[in-house]
């Protein structure tokens, strides 16, 4: 559900919050009870996410419209302007 959202938002206004005195809340994991924080993990090599390292690419759902759209010799409205080769229209 939302609460990776939430606790990823929290951690960001904690770092834009903190103004050397520290973060305004702290979270405590009870299983540890270690301090802890919110970070972002590779599924597969449990590495942490960092955004210059993520790239998004065409997953199968997509892929499969693109080629329908394209066979058809329009492109389907659903298709991203960035992927269109047009600007977007505000």
């Amino acid at each position: 559900g939302l609460y990776p959202v939430l606790m990823s938002l929290a951690r960001w206004g904690d770092e834009w919050m903190d103004r050397g005195e520290g973060a305004p809340l702290e979270y405590v994991h009870q299983k540890c009870g270690h301090k802890t924080r919110a970070t972002l993990t590779c599924s597969e090599c449990g590495e942490p996410l960092r955004p210059e390292e993520v790239k998004p690419r065409l997953g199968p759902a997509l892929r499969k419209l693109v080629a329908e759209s394209g066979a058809a010799g329009e492109l389907h409205p659903d298709i991203p302007p960035l992927l269109r080769g047009t600007p977007s229209r505000p």
